[in-house]
């Protein structure tokens, strides 16, 4: 009989002599207990943190990887994608386990495979997935010496079961800003007439254009309160990495308090494979409702979100507004729809300054800086009247710019 992994880790859990300190992330919203005297060093990307053993040379590590998903990934899918990538990785690897269970309340997935190291070490590697959303994920990345890694694979079951899920706790500063964003949501400041109207962005990779969107937004009554109806069409073609087409179509409540979102994604992959996405998500008074289409999987779900809460298309509107107001801080709840968790964004409203367009000519524009879940910044610049014209990176990697209709559909 196959004993869950909920309870193997109970049970190991019990006596945690051999554990360290708490280490703890608040960036990153967990905390664990790694092995007592193991030496932490920081990963790389997209690692967090990596703690090795203290033999010389190290018998054992372990990596932890917080690890965003660019579509959304319901457990049962990425357990088939961690096998082909295992299966891949390490030909001809002995299976030693494969369960699934749960870690710090959460579904999680466990698989370890016996292979050789580049040096033709025989050497154990292990992996913890733990599901916290179908766009967010944890991974416990370890490898260890073949011989005794029983014993090391006792140890590293025992240090995450310590693993705990440890939402941000509001500073003094984002809890003044986030009564802040509650009160011109209030006040009325997603009902300005220059909101409305038809804009066209081309979409970069660099300095290469890879597609367009268009954004519409136009003044409706919803649910018997001033309102908008919301459009958006993203149209991106990577040529030989595919296509991906997304329409969104909704309305809301210039206050929040009501706000309905349709979104239907269309994904043809290198290999010709076509994948959907959809969701109908209907966020009422502090309660959303979802329905989920992930890749032939359906989900329907509903929760409580904290009051000022705006899904992700709302929040672009929000974002928007505030630019037209004077410098001010204001940070947001916001749920993306194929998430059962609210994340939070800090924006900066910086006010207007001249920039460099792409003819080299001067123009002033409104500077906004955006912070999501305290790790991932974009830089937003607008027109004086609100219109969308740039965001962008830090690295300026990625990067999508205000155009004429005809500029920003040309291939």
């Amino acid at each position: 009989m196959m004993i869950p992994l909920w309870a193997i880790l109970a049970l190991v859990a019990q006596d945690d002599g051999d554990l360290g300190r708490t280490y703890a992330n608040p960036d990153h919203e967990f905390s664990f207990r790694p092995p007592a005297d193991w030496s932490a060093k920081t990963a790389h990307p997209p690692g967090v943190v990596e703690f090795v053993s203290p033999d010389v040379p190290p018998q054992a590590s372990l990596v932890v990887i917080h690890f965003p998903c660019k579509n959304a990934t319901p457990l049962a899918h990425f357990k088939k994608e961690l096998d082909e990538y295992m299966k891949s990785k390490y030909p001809g690897a002995s299976p030693l386990v494969d369960r699934q269970g749960t870690v710090g309340g959460q579904s999680a997935l466990q698989v370890a495979v016996k292979t050789k190291d580049r040096a033709g070490q025989e050497i154990v590697v292990y992996r913890i997935v733990v599901h916290r959303s179908n766009l967010d994920y944890y991974i416990f990345d370890a490898q260890c010496r073949a011989d005794g890694s029983a014993r090391w694979l006792a140890l590293l079951d025992k240090s995450v079961a310590t693993f705990r899920i440890v939402p941000f706790e509001a500073t003094v500063e984002e809890r003044a800003a986030a009564a802040r964003a509650v009160q011109v949501l209030r006040d009325g400041a997603m009902t300005r007439k220059e909101l409305e109207g038809e804009t066209w962005q081309g979409v970069f990779i660099e300095r290469r254009k890879v597609g367009h969107q268009r954004q519409k937004l136009a003044a409706a009554t919803v649910e018997g309160s001033p309102g908008w109806s919301c459009e958006s069409d993203t149209v991106l073609d990577f040529k030989e990495g595919g296509q991906d087409r997304t329409v969104v179509r909704g309305s809301f409540t210039a206050d929040g308090r009501y706000q309905k979102i349709d979104s239907e994604e269309t994904i043809v992959s290198e290999k010709k494979e076509e994948l959907k996405y959809r969701y109908s998500a209907v966020l009422r008074a502090g309660r959303v409702s979802v329905r989920r289409h992930m890749r032939g999987t359906d989900e329907e779900t509903n929760f409580t979100v904290p009051d000022g809460t705006l899904l992700t298309e709302v929040a672009d509107v929000f974002r928007r507004a505030v630019a037209l107001r004077s410098k001010e801080t204001y940070l947001i709840p916001t749920l993306h729809p194929f998430e059962g968790k609210t994340g939070i964004e800090w924006i900066e409203v910086a006010g207007k300054e001249n920039v460099s367009s792409r003819s080299n000519e001067t123009r002033e524009v409104l500077i906004v800086f955006s912070t999501a879940d305290r790790r991932r910044m974009l830089h937003y610049w607008y027109e004086l009247n609100g219109a969308l014209y740039v965001i962008r990176g830090p690295k300026q990697v990625f990067v999508i710019l205000g155009l004429p209709r005809d500029e920003a559909t040309k291939p």
